[in-house]
């Protein structure tokens, strides 16, 4: 069986990370606590915790085992006893098991990217710590005897601190641009080792360590993560061996325990601020920069929306020209066909010159309607103003039937009429005629042949309301939607030939409501269509409201 070749990665991963937390268990050794059997710092925590985020999920066992491997063999190496080393091994195997739980408890992955990340990531430090550091008190106490509450509080600090300082490298947010140069970097750099140096001169008897705050805040505000975490690691290290030296920033009167104490606060503190404040600018940034993007891209949208409706407008007034244009350069040879035709008319034909001649007439008609309607369409402010007077309902619909009346016998339908004679509208009569002729029109053509269409009128409240029902296909919802848009013409009509090009009902609609009116249309698939168009009734009321 042949195996995987390791990637130079693996490779660095599991041979370094064993290997580096070997290395840092032996120099936590150097690092005892005068009469306590425990370490002043133990950045073999943070290696360990960072070694188990950098493994794969499906792989953390093996690291787990590499873990308390590496750490039993520093501990027998420095000269523990086996037991003990063993002990201490399970124990900080343990921290780093819970401490990794902790983290990825009901999340698939995890990163330090906001504020609450940041919580997250210092509670389950602390509570893995100090699982460690109760674990390590009572084993110490067993071996020899020392302060279980002492030796706790120490090795939890420590661990806590070398895990908040160490595993922020393993859960980096994803990468962004930022706009730091690294001279800004190397001039911080130089403050904070001045600041270092001044609160840990020898000549110092000040407690200045507060010092390096006023610098780190710097990175941790304005730098990358990494830098800003790189940065706090070295000056956690540099504060260590400082300490462990000889020149710790601490007055003179403290024991060694009260110094060890003091340094894995300040170590903590350390680490903690960075965490929070770094992960807290990294949100504000992203969401800074999301906000940003989101209103470019409403801004482009809006751009893009204003260039479609100025193309819009441009093609919607380059139809209305063209179809004024042509409507008014059709007109006049339309009205010159029309003269001569009456004139034909009125002189002495044979019965089928006479026939053609009423043909040419009828056809010059509706196709003058057509170019009325499409005038009215594209320019409807150089229509005449309407004039409203009062006029009998029946004598509007016997006026609009009139023009129809060759159309109607060509048709084959029947006309039924219902409109009490003391029923009378205040509107302009030419525009009211317009609209019952472009009603019974629409009626008369989807109507079978044997057919009636109905129109009668009826007095509504101040209102006459004139309707107009045939017996045809009707048409679906979706056409009846439509059919008030210029042009629009459903598929009933284009299967059966209907004449028209949809201009009849868009133009009916706007004569009514010019003559503060309305008109709608009720139908059903199958059950015909039936148009009302409610016009105000004559009388003082509507004298007085146009007045």
């Amino acid at each position: 069986m042949r195996f995987p070749r390791p990637t130079p990665r693996a490779l660095l991963l599991w041979v370094g990370g064993p290997a580096t937390i070997f290395a840092l268990s032996v120099i936590g050794v150097w690092m005892i606590v005068p009469r306590l059997p425990i370490s002043l710092w133990w950045p073999a925590a943070g290696a360990a915790a960072c070694f188990a985020l950098f493994t794969p999920a499906r792989q953390r066992a093996f690291a787990y085992a590499a873990i308390f491997a590496a750490i039993s063999l520093a501990g027998i190496a420095a000269g523990t006893a086996p037991m003990t080393a063993v002990a201490y091994a399970a124990a900080g195997t343990g921290e780093t098991v819970l401490f990794v739980s902790l983290l990825f408890f009901r999340r698939p992955d995890f990163r330090l990217t906001s504020l609450r990340d940041a919580t997250r990531f210092a509670a389950a430090a602390t509570i893995a710590a100090s699982a460690y550091g109760v674990t390590v008190g009572m084993v110490s106490a067993l071996a020899a005897g020392g302060d279980i509450l002492l030796t706790a509080i120490i090795a939890a600090a420590s661990h806590a601190s070398a895990v908040l300082l160490a595993a922020p490298f393993a859960l980096l947010p994803p990468r962004e641009e930022d706009a730091v140069g690294w001279w800004e970097v190397a001039i911080q750099t130089v403050l904070l080792a001045g600041a270092l140096s001044v609160a840990f001169a020898p000549a110092s008897r000040l407690p200045l360590s507060f010092l390096v705050f006023v610098v780190l805040i710097w990175a941790v505000l304005r730098f990358p993560p990494i830098i800003a975490y790189a940065q706090s690691l070295i000056l956690g290290i540099t504060v260590v061996i400082l300490t462990r030296a000889g020149y710790a920033s601490f007055p003179e009167a403290l024991t060694p325990t009260e110094v060890a104490v003091t340094t894995v606060t300040l170590l903590g503190t350390i680490g903690l601020v960075t965490v929070a404040v770094v992960s807290s600018r990294y949100d504000s940034v992203l969401r800074n920069r999301t906000a940003v993007a989101s209103a470019r891209a409403i801004a482009d949208a809006e751009r893009e929306t204003a260039a479609a409706l100025r193309a819009r407008y441009e093609l919607e007034r380059q139809r209305e020209d063209f179809i004024a244009t042509t409507s008014h350069e059709l007109r006049t040879p339309v009205t010159i066909i029309a003269g001569y035709a009456s004139l034909l008319g009125d002189g002495d034909l044979d019965t089928h010159s006479r026939e053609w001649v009423q043909a040419i007439t009828r056809n010059t008609a509706r196709l003058g309607l057509l170019l009325s309607n499409l005038l009215s369409l594209a320019h409807p402010q150089d229509d005449p103003d309407p004039w409203p007077r009062s006029t009998s309902a029946s004598d509007l619909i016997a006026g609009a039937l009139a023009p129809l009346s060759d159309a109607i016998g060509a048709a084959g339908v029947s006309i039924a009429m219902t409109a009490p004679a003391d029923l009378a509208v205040w509107a302009d009569r030419e525009d009211a005629k317009r609209i019952l002729r472009s009603l019974i029109s629409n009626a008369v053509n989807f109507s079978p042949v044997g057919g009636e269409v109905a129109v009668s009128a009826e007095r509504i409240g101040s209102d006459i309301m004139f309707s107009v029902r045939d017996q045809g296909p009707g048409m679906p919802p979706e056409v009846a939607e439509h059919v008030f848009e210029p042009f629009y013409r459903g598929s009933n009509a284009a299967l059966h030939s209907t004449p028209g090009v949809g201009l009849g009902l868009p133009i009916a609609r706007m004569l009514a409501r010019r003559n503060h009116g309305e008109l709608s249309l009720v139908t059903s698939t199958g059950a015909g269509v039936r148009a009302t168009l409610l016009l105000r009734a004559a009388g003082p009321l509507a004298v007085e409201g146009l007045t």
